[in-house]
């Protein structure tokens, strides 16, 4: 008498929805085992954290946080310079939408390094100005430029994909826009810190310490809107340079967007 075969035993996803949600936030995935008369489920996840919960709550919603703290981040600029303080308090404003920017830039596995980098970056600033050394503070100025640069585009990547435009969506095309105009401000007042009389504000060249952190995001703005009041211009090549390329991201930006929203709409009938 022959015996009989033995079952073969297959590993399948026992819910490809679930198993997706489950591998992007957990890395681990459901299994069910097939055996000759039953299937029988395989070890379930880990239950989630508190802290794990609102980290997945916050990377579902990010943008809009992101958005709200760009806007305290405006609010921020004008009352500092009404109240005369020095760029700290704008910065610090800057270092937190910064790492609400970054926070889901990397992978899950990766995710706590955007922000530790913005962390690092912020602690080169205090310490570059603490400790007088130009150097720390250039190299903390161009990181802080290249990791704003990668969360406009991450921001502005997920406003253009998907055929339907929600809340999120909204919400990081207009923080991408923001964004943009902090980091040309953050530039401008660079540039003038690198070489002073770049600018001239109200007719004569700019003294030195009076183009502020403040005062570059408010030049920023007003040419990314293409709005040009004339109390502030720039005189050297570079700053013009900088300042003709800056009111061109921000009429093609407002033109891609009309467009992706009008696509949108156009695929919603």
């Amino acid at each position: 008498m022959h015996n009989a075969p033995k079952h073969k035993r297959v590993l399948v996803p026992a819910n490809m929805k679930e198993h997706a949600r489950l591998r992007a936030s957990w890395g681990r995935m459901p299994y069910v085992e097939l055996g000759q008369d039953m299937a029988q489920a395989g070890d379930p996840p880990p239950p989630p954290t508190s802290w794990r919960k609102v980290v997945d709550w916050y990377v579902r919603r990010r943008f809009s946080i992101l958005f709200f703290t760009l806007l305290l981040t405006m609010i921020a600029s004008p009352l500092a310079a009404e109240l005369h303080l020095r760029s700290g308090p704008v910065e610090i404003f800057l270092a937190l939408s910064l790492g609400a920017a970054t926070l889901g830039l990397a992978p899950v596995r990766w995710r706590n390094l955007p922000p530790s980098i913005v962390v690092i970056i912020a602690l080169l600033r205090f310490l570059g100005r603490w400790l007088h050394l130009d150097a720390i503070s250039a190299v903390a100025a161009a990181l802080w430029v290249v990791l704003t640069i990668a969360a406009v585009y991450g921001a502005l990547r997920f406003a253009l994909k998907g055929k339907a435009i929600d809340s999120e969506h909204l919400s990081a095309a207009l923080s991408a826009y923001l964004l943009a105009g902090l980091l040309f401000g953050f530039v401008c007042y660079q540039v003038e810190e690198l070489r002073a009389g770049s600018y001239a504000v109200g007719g004569s060249k700019v003294a030195s310490g009076q183009f502020d952190l403040q005062t570059g995001i408010y030049f920023s703005f007003i040419t990314l809107a293409t709005l040009g009041y004339g109390d502030i211009v720039p005189l050297t090549p570079t700053a013009r340079g900088l300042a003709t390329f800056e009111a061109l991201v921000g009429q093609f930006y407002l033109a891609v967007l009309v467009a992706r929203l009008v696509g949108a709409a156009a695929n919603r009938e």
